[in-house]
């Protein structure tokens, strides 16, 4: 650049970057670090982007640059998940843990080693560090939520609903924690407190195929077919696409006894993956 009207501020371009304007924002920051080398935030920043890219060698480029100017929670935090990207996941840990030592308090930095951890498959270890997260914020709703989903994955159903309720009640309206709270219960078959769920979720997400489903598998279990029906249905509106939807509107139909139906749905099903035209051969045989 030879005038220096032309380069950007830092906060010109980290701008660009929260509008979402990656390839201007990349550009700016290649700018600033043509005529600042030193620019930390800069560097990290840019690392971020490389990461976006999955350019990761880039990333870690930069952001060991960083470091050697200035040892940041961000910077050190950014080059950790990079080092999790990448599976180096004691690399990432020692990082974290250089953090925390400097922000004990910090319930983010011990949830993400927990994070850290689980990938490595030491869920204990992955456990007590999610417990100490929320002793250090007791509505750190992501701790809540991952100490369910090791439960969940031991099948422990019911402690995992708990820790999901925990959560739901910090933030009531998250429908991706019902979601969550509805599966427990259905694998506890406490199917009308699930379907109690499922009704809390419609105002918060009504226009959701998988809302739908989750009611027509629900109703099926239930063995109600004529709601479960109305249910698949309207998730045939909501994604005219779903070829398994329209499978289980004709095993639906065939359970009403209501075979032409049955068969028409069979056939839209076929048409579009005619992987499915041998799940019912009572159907395939009457097209």
């Amino acid at each position: 650049m030879s005038s220096k009207e032309l380069i950007p501020t830092i906060d010109e371009v980290i701008r660009l970057h929260q509008e979402g304007k990656i390839s201007e924002a990349k550009k700016g920051y290649i700018t600033i670090l043509e005529n600042n080398p030193k620019n930390p935030q800069a560097l990290c920043n840019l690392a971020i982007i490389y990461r976006y890219e999955k350019n990761y060698s880039k990333a870690i480029e930069c952001c060991l640059k960083a470091l050697e100017i200035e040892k940041s929670a961000l910077t050190y935090t950014t080059l950790a998940n990079l080092y999790t990207d990448i599976e180096k996941y004691d690399k990432a840990l020692e990082l974290y843990k250089i953090v925390s030592k400097n922000m004990p308090k910090n319930s983010y930095f011990l949830y993400m080693q927990g994070q850290i951890y689980e990938k490595m498959h030491k869920f204990q270890e992955a456990l007590e560090l999610y417990k100490e997260a929320i002793k250090t914020d007791k509505d750190f709703i992501n701790a809540y939520i991952a100490i369910g989903d090791i439960l969940y994955k031991k099948q422990d159903f019911k402690s995992a609903k708990k820790l999901y309720e925990m959560a739901s009640n910090i933030d009531k309206n998250n429908k991706d924690i019902l979601f969550k709270l509805y599966d427990t219960l259905l694998h506890l078959k406490r199917y009308e407190d699930a379907e109690s769920i499922l009704q809390k979720i419609v105002p918060l997400d009504k226009n959701n195929p998988n809302l739908y489903k989750a009611f027509g598998n629900l109703y099926t279990i239930m063995q109600r077919y004529y709601d479960a029906l109305a249910s698949y249905l309207k998730v045939a509106k909501l994604n005219p696409n779903d070829a398994i939807n329209y499978l289980k509107i004709a095993l639906t139909y065939k359970a009403l006894l209501q075979i032409e139906e049955a068969k028409e749905y069979y056939k839209q099903a076929i048409e579009l993956d005619d992987n499915l035209a041998n799940i019912d051969e009572e159907l395939k045989k009457m097209l």
